[in-house]
């Protein structure tokens, strides 16, 4: 008997792929099948238990920065930033899950020579929504004729809620006027983790 073109034959692709793409077209959707199983696992995991998904970002400093006074603190360049919450632009991370974060702020700070011994004490601040949450400062004695660079550091755990907004602030020499330069160097630098925590304070 014999058949048309129109027939419903069914077409087997194995006669016309070669065995190696076939084989790389299986092993890709046994891959893919794994991955949704396995994030399906654990989102009803963190589900479950009342817990989301941790986040994660990083950014540091790209240029020298000349500072006189109280700066907010520029970190442009993103190394990570998982749930896509850091805005490089304004060098602000806005959380999009509320939740405990382990946050830390760094500065490499230099004051400008001069001809006196001089002593400075730069003042570094962690604000939520613009008011101060944490800061440190650091206190040197810089030679008469010499300056050197310091890391001034500050890290807390905070209970942000979505949408906060943080930002980094600096101050040269305390609550004084001072000029110097924040440093590009692996000690400026922006951090934040939300660790396994409930959406919602227990003392809310």
């Amino acid at each position: 008997m014999e058949h048309n073109g129109n027939s419903d034959q069914k077409i087997n692709l194995s006669s016309f792929l070669p065995e190696q793409l076939l084989t790389q077209a299986s092993l890709q959707n046994a891959a893919h099948l794994i991955s949704g199983f396995s994030h399906s696992i654990l989102n009803c995991f963190f589900e479950r238990a009342g817990l989301v998904r941790p986040s994660a970002f990083r950014a540091t400093a790209a240029e020298v920065v000349t500072v006189t006074g109280r700066t907010k603190v520029s970190y442009p360049t993103v190394t990570y930033d998982l749930a896509g919450e850091y805005d490089s632009a304004a060098s602000a991370f806005i959380p999009k899950t509320s939740g405990v974060y382990a946050i830390t702020a760094s500065v490499n700070y230099i004051k400008n020579l001069e001809t006196q011994q001089n002593e400075v004490n730069p003042f570094i601040i962690i604000t939520v929504n613009g008011s101060a949450v944490d800061g440190e400062d650091d206190f040197r004695i810089n030679p008469a004729g010499r300056s050197r660079s310091e890391i001034t550091q500050v890290s807390d755990n905070l209970f942000l809620n979505a949408g906060d907004r943080v930002e980094v602030e600096f101050f040269p020499d305390g609550f004084q006027s001072a000029t110097g330069r924040i440093l590009p160097s692996l000690g400026t630098y922006f951090t934040a983790a939300r660790v396994p925590s409930p959406a919602k304070r227990k003392d809310m």
